[in-house]
């Protein structure tokens, strides 16, 4: 998927969020939040589909070639099933 894909599907994304909350994107502040909604479920699904992967038998390196990232940092950030994505590229434990 191109570049442009991707920026028009978060658009759509963002326009259909707006509608489903009765929130005006020409509100900076409900505009952030919407987005920042939209950034924490992709982060979880991401997380989930990158466990969910892994646990199927696709191995750390194999992961971490699609996402352009180190099987190390990887591991460091996914391997725990208590870790919690915060969006920042840190993880927490519960």
């Amino acid at each position: 998927m191109a570049y442009d894909d991707i920026s028009d599907l978060i658009e759509d994304s963002l326009v259909v969020l707006a509608q489903r909350r009765a929130a005006w994107l020409g509100d900076d502040e409900a505009a952030i939040q919407l987005l920042a909604d939209l950034v924490d479920k992709t982060a979880e699904a991401l997380a989930q589909r990158i466990r969910a992967a892994h646990a199927a038998g696709l191995s750390w390196e194999g992961i971490a070639d699609a996402l352009g990232s180190t099987p190390t940092e990887l591991r460091l950030r996914f391997a725990d099933a208590q870790a919690d994505w915060r969006g920042d590229g840190m993880t927490s434990r519960r």
